[in-house]
């Protein structure tokens, strides 16, 4: 069913029972004309290879609707399951796949749009219009071991996902951390102390329709140690021999632990023309130090960062990291030092840190930025339950359309807010950036 909004051409329409009962809403917004398509707050996803039919069978062709809007905002009703600590117990490892927000990511994606930024709690996310249709699984990975930091899940959930042709879009970790676990004896004494660790991510899975060939990856795991001097060159070396295979990094797991995948047909990416540099201590400090030599950031950090240059390049930047609760008072300042958005660590229940690069010349082009805040509330019927726009932020959705009509692109969703209380609002606020020279 569709209700009108005043009287724009906006819509908000309900999928069928049949498809979700998980009360989706999607927001259609205005075909805008855009320059880029940028992945929000991380390195851009590059686009999936062009599929073929198996031999003797025709090729399936896609064309999309030429008059579709430009964007799809998507949000569905958190069940109450997630609205609590779950703490692990003891040994458990269990998987959780998100399968209705999979569902309504596809419903859209197969319609001919692709994800740009993904807020987990609550389940928020801007699509983009695209040529090509996508599949999408938000898969979330538990799992606790007594050893020294090294995620055993990740591999183990994942592998069967690319067998089917999924790579992985993002990765949010949602906590880790290790603690010692020291065993009473009964008689005032401990044992030896053994490390107890735990994990939660969620990983954002994508591929195109029929497009089954595996994918290649490989996850490069350095020997779990205290010293950086260890870590650090060991790290590279396996960075650099994956690279070897044309695998490039993607996403940090742990700080022991590196995502690689093979690039695609539209990404050029030769190894040898690229050096890198991994920090593991210090890490803002290092990380500018490098900066200043020509280095990059091009992961989100996670207690280790992945830097990058191309070989011969020497231009100097620096980086400032912003608290979600600071930027709006801090934007102001950005913009007039001319400086970037590239990053943050996750839209999710803890506070984000929003990644500006201040690059040391001034490459012609100024860059704005705007934020705006979107609240929804859970409303129930009888037995029906569903998730609706608060009036404010459907004026916020107005500014959307005026905004992006003015050159403005999404880029980030950021502090995410999800109410367990029906009295009270889940919330997200969405960064927008304009370039113009």
């Amino acid at each position: 069913m569709a209700f009108e909004i005043k009287e724009s051409d906006w819509k908000l329409v309900s999928k069928s029972s049949c498809l979700s009962n998980v009360g989706l809403l999607l927001i259609f917004l205005p075909a805008i004309s855009l320059s880029a398509a940028g992945q929000a707050g991380r390195k851009p996803v590059p686009q999936a290879p062009q599929t073929t039919a198996a031999p003797g069978q025709p090729a399936s062709a896609f064309v999309p609707d030429a008059n579709r809007d430009e964007y799809q905002l998507v949000f569905s009703k958190v069940p109450e399951s997630e609205k609590v600590s779950r703490p692990l117990k003891p040994w458990d490892r269990r998987e959780d796949y998100k399968a209705s927000f999979s569902d309504d990511l596809t419903h859209v994606g197969m319609r001919g749009y692709r994800l740009v930024s993904i807020a987990l709690s609550p389940r928020f996310a801007i699509m983009k219009r695209a040529e090509r249709q996508y599949e999408y699984a938000v898969v979330e990975i538990q799992s606790r071991r007594p050893m020294f930091p090294n995620d055993p899940k990740f591999e183990l959930t994942y592998a069967p996902w690319a067998q089917k042709g999924f790579r992985v879009a993002d990765y949010f970790v949602l906590s880790s951390s290790c603690d010692d676990a020291h065993e009473f004896t009964g008689d005032d004494s401990y044992r030896f102390p053994q490390i107890d660790c735990t994990y939660e991510g969620e990983m954002v899975l994508e591929r195109q329709p029929n497009a089954e060939a595996p994918r290649n990856y490989k996850i490069v795991n350095a020997r779990p140690t205290y010293s950086s001097k260890k870590l650090e060159p060991e790290l590279a070396e396996q960075l650099n021999t994956a690279r070897k295979t044309n695998l490039y990094p993607t996403h940090l797991i742990t700080k022991f632990q590196l995502l690689t995948q093979s690039p695609t047909d539209s990404e050029e990416f030769t190894a040898d023309q690229y050096q890198t540099e991994i920090v593991s201590s210090d890490v803002k400090k290092k990380v500018n130090e490098l900066a200043q030599q020509g280095y990059r950031l091009i992961l989100r950090p996670l207690e280790v960062a992945i830097m990058q240059r191309k070989k011969g390049a020497t231009t100097a930047a620096s980086y400032i990291w912003v608290s979600e609760t600071k930027l709006e008072q801090e934007l102001p300042k950005l913009q007039e030092q001319g400086a970037i958005y590239r990053m943050n660590n996750g839209c999710w229940t803890g506070r984000t840190q929003m990644t500006f690069e201040q690059p040391s010349v001034n490459a012609g082009k100024q860059r704005e930025y705007k934020i705006l805040g979107i609240e929804l509330n859970e409303l129930e019927n009888g037995a029906t339950q569903r998730l609706e726009l608060m009036s404010g932020s459907i004026n916020a959705m107005e500014e959307f359309r005026r905004l992006t009509n003015a050159g403005f692109e999404p880029r980030d969703f950021f502090a995410c807010y999800l109410s367990d209380k029906k009295t009270q609002l889940s919330r997200v606020k969405l960064l927008l950036e304009r370039v113009s020279k």
